[in-house]
């Protein structure tokens, strides 16, 4: 970071031994991905440094009400993590020139600041306004995995897309990470063998930085910018097959079985099912169609035919699953009412019966409508007389 901010100043003879260090590749490197990450999203960088800015200042603080304001700003700068993101690809891909681009992006921000003035004096009372702001992040965080490569012929560059930020997040947590604990020690060792007095709060706020400001920059410095060549892109990770193949789909195989087999011993009985298996057949559902959607790339090539079959076959043997998690939140819902946690399953149930019902009955089989459909559920569950 030292010689990220001192490289414009080569000119000045004394600084000339940075020179030295921009001649090795990584800084290079480092210094141009870093550079043109600033360039391509100022408003999600700005975002993240407010957001662990104000953080410290809460940290050091220690609470108290008449803090709540800051707390609110940072909860604003957070939604705008993501949603900036997704407009900034989103300009990109369709090719807006920078004006435009910072237009688009200044109305984003004056919509978070209107949103800003809708929360309470405490975001935590009443508690809706909280569970709003999580509906909120889920929806803008899925709105940066589908609107690059909304509408038109766009399957194989939305699944390249979204392959390029599953790995990206993969390895900006493991470099912040790793640079985190790195640092932690090293304050340890200060603490411990030095007697340097270093206060609790540093290591949280250590955190912060490295969260908020590193792990982002990290993330967005990776992000491919030829939005339009991934539809023409093919490639295919070999080791995302064979886990996939071997592993997750092998877990959907076993639950499957359970699932099934426990929906048999219902209708024996006939007894109605328990409340937890509700959520055994979310995660079944969720672990199958992610499965699904990693090796989706795959299907048409030869020799993979059965991705196909196992995929056609797995939206059919949801419809009874299915079923069965709804005769058991309504039953819950029956016989003590309805809660938050009851609204939310019912809600994310009827998001996945849309899912099967499109899969099963559609010719089209776009993958594009998952993230769509999670995000228009959860934008329903925050707002209006149905949330």
């Amino acid at each position: 970071a030292f010689l990220f901010l001192l490289k414009p100043l080569y000119s000045l003879p004394i600084l000339s031994f940075v020179k030295l260090f921009s001649r090795f590749p990584s800084f290079d490197h480092l210094y141009n991905n870093g550079a043109v990450a600033l360039v391509r999203f100022p408003f999600t960088l700005v975002s993240a440094a407010a957001a662990a800015i104000l953080g410290i200042v809460l940290v050091e603080a220690q609470g108290g009400d008449e803090y709540n304001y800051i707390e609110k700003i940072m909860v604003v700068c957070t939604l705008g993590l993501p949603l900036f993101t997704a407009l900034a690809c989103l300009a990109e891909k369709i090719g807006w020139n920078k004006r435009n681009n910072l237009l688009i992006q200044f109305g984003a921000a004056l919509l978070l600041a209107g949103y800003y003035f809708t929360l309470p004096p405490d975001i935590d009372d009443p508690f809706y306004h909280l569970q709003r702001y999580l509906l909120l992040n889920i929806c803008f965080h899925f709105t940066v995995a589908y609107l690059p490569f909304l509408g038109g012929a766009q399957v194989q560059g939305f699944w390249q897309y979204n392959k390029s930020l599953f790995l990206r997040f993969l390895l900006a947590f493991l470099y912040s990470s790793v640079l985190y604990l790195g640092l932690v020690m090293a304050m340890l060792a200060l603490d411990y063998l030095f007697g340097v007095d270093i206060n609790e709060d540093s290591y949280m706020e250590l955190w912060l930085l490295m969260a908020g400001i590193v792990n982002t920059w990290i993330f967005l410095a990776g992000l491919p910018r030829n939005l339009e060549g991934l539809n023409n892109v093919s490639d295919y990770p070999k080791g995302l097959k064979i886990f996939t193949q071997y592993i997750l789909l092998s877990l959907v195989g076993l639950y499957f079985l359970i699932l099934i087999a426990y929906e048999a011993k219902i209708i024996i009985t006939w007894t109605w099912p328990k409340g937890w298996v509700s959520q055994m057949v979310l995660w079944y559902a969720v672990v199958g169609i992610l499965s699904l959607l990693l090796l989706h790339p795959l299907r048409e090539k030869s020799g993979n035919r059965w991705i196909k079959v196992c995929s056609k076959r797995f939206f059919w043997g949801l419809i009874p699953l299915v079923a069965m998690l709804f005769l058991a939140i309504l039953a819950r819902i029956s016989d003590y009412g309805i809660t938050e946690n009851r609204y939310y399953v019912m809600a994310m149930a009827v998001g996945l019966t849309i899912v099967v019902l499109y899969f099963v009955f559609s010719k089209a089989k776009d993958i594009r409508i998952i993230p769509i459909v999670i995000c228009v559920i959860a934008l329903i569950s925050a707002f209006g007389p149905w949330s």
